[in-house]
């Protein structure tokens, strides 16, 4: 079975000289049973009004139990 998910985590700061972090995880592959594996791309901003922005792109494999 093929599968896709997108996944959004975001960090709002609760006081004002901290930074927001925003993280978007993308990832596409096959389910054969418990297992799914395929590709993934983590996308990653954090900052106030400059921003970091990081890209992690590779495979994965997970089990569902």
């Amino acid at each position: 079975n093929l599968f896709s998910q997108i996944e959004f985590v975001n960090a709002f700061p609760s006081v004002e000289k901290n930074n927001f972090a925003f993280t978007q995880r993308l990832r596409l592959g096959l389910k054969i049973k418990e297992f799914q594996f395929g590709a993934g791309l983590d996308l990653t901003q954090l900052g106030r009004s400059n921003f970091t922005k990081t890209e992690n792109l590779g495979g994965f494999l997970r089990y569902d139990f």
